[in-house]
């Protein structure tokens, strides 16, 4: 991985993000072009890349944040980025993080964010999403083989490169199995698993409810939950309520597709596919009768344990009854999943979901939850 050296001057604008003019050299050989993004801690600019010669992502700290915290977040960003190597993954390609500027230098993916084309083109078709879907999961199987769980999938993190899915902004992920050490819940809100919230131990099924409310999203035009207020007074409706079956929001849903996002939404992790392959197996039941899915046919006789592939289990983690995070005795293969009656869809949609949803709630913001 190339290092850059020595930092430049740093400029300061108005609102806590950095003014930096157009062509302005930020770090050497990296010039700025046009500020891509702002998150709570750091703030992404599209760069000019002498090295490269091309137009790269620089990733900052924000005015102001410059701390330890943001040096950790930054640490652990570029450990796991280095450790990705995927075709669908945004590649890091340079990261200094010591004083006075810390910085990682990712590619451009040039495209829109998922977020950006339901925005400008609405939601997509039933062959498409479940096909977008496959590849997001496909990417998911790769991270959590590797021992990560991304932990902030949504339309904002996905984007389209010539009809592919890039999945980016592993600034959160943790190792399978471990505790977020702040105590409070990290991730985006509306795509967080319920035992997410609660800050159980990372888990890839975590990063399966993502996925199913980021289809939800794509196929909807809407998001499956809407959290309101802000930490630590934010209240959750996935803590109380199961999402909305998508074919009450869009009637002309093939069954097979409603039934498969709603199994990813489950709110309850035995019941949810807890593997990216248990999902994706999911997924491909629901294309279209004479599609093709998007590996050859012959890749169902090389998955190992059919549906378990990555799982806790494999790994030999302990388990953990109140995440979710590692195997239950029940775990539920994908085709146990795709057995079960009509009548356990009945959590679709029910305010009652959970008795003890009020309860978790005001445990969860007086932090005596257990995470």
């Amino acid at each position: 991985m190339e290092v850059l050296e020595d930092q430049a001057s740093i400029q300061v604008g108005e609102a806590g993000t950095h003014d930096f003019p157009q062509g302005h050299e930020i770090v050497p050989g990296l010039h700025a072009w046009a500020l891509l993004g702002r998150g709570r801690r750091c703030e992404s600019w599209l760069a000019w890349s002498t090295t490269h010669w091309n137009g790269v992502v620089l990733k900052i700290p924000r005015p102001g944040c410059d701390d330890e915290r943001t040096y950790q977040a930054l640490r652990r960003e570029s450990d796991v980025s280095a450790s990705l190597i995927h075709p669908q993954i945004q590649r890091l390609l340079a990261s200094r993080v010591e004083p006075p500027l810390p910085y990682l230098v990712f590619e451009y993916v040039e495209g829109m964010t998922l977020e950006s084309g339901l925005v400008e083109n609405g939601p997509l078709a039933p062959g498409d999403l479940i096909r977008l879907g496959l590849q997001i999961a496909s990417v998911l199987h790769y991270v959590h083989g590797r021992g990560w769980v991304h932990l902030d999938v949504k339309p904002g993190n996905v984007s389209i490169r010539d009809g592919r899915a890039i999945l980016m902004d592993f600034d959160i992920s943790l190792p399978i199995g471990q505790v977020r050490s702040e105590r409070r819940p990290r991730g985006t809100a509306a795509y967080m698993a319920p035992e997410q919230i609660r800050c159980g131990p990372a888990a890839c099924s975590m990063d399966v409810f993502a996925l199913g409310a980021t289809l939800f999203e794509a196929l909807t035009g809407r998001r499956a939950f809407e959290p309101t207020g802000e930490w630590p007074n934010r209240t959750y409706p996935q803590l109380l309520a199961a999402a909305p079956s998508p074919a009450s929001v869009r009637t002309d849903l093939p069954p097979a597709l409603d039934r498969a996002i709603a199994r990813l939404l489950h709110p309850d992790p035995t019941i949810r596919p807890s593997t990216a392959i248990a999902a994706m197996r999911l997924l491909a039941d629901a294309l279209p009768e004479g599609e093709d899915g998007l590996w050859p046919a012959w890749t169902d006789d090389v998955v190992p344990d059919k549906g378990s592939v990555y799982s806790n289990r494999d790994r030999g983690l302990p388990m953990d009854r109140s995440s979710g995070s590692a195997e239950h005795d029940s775990v539920r293969t994908n085709e146990e999943l795709l057995a079960l009656d009509e009548e356990d869809l009945s959590f679709l949609g029910s305010p009652e979901l959970d008795p003890n949803g009020d309860e978790d709630q005001r445990r969860l913001l007086e932090g005596t939850h257990p995470a």
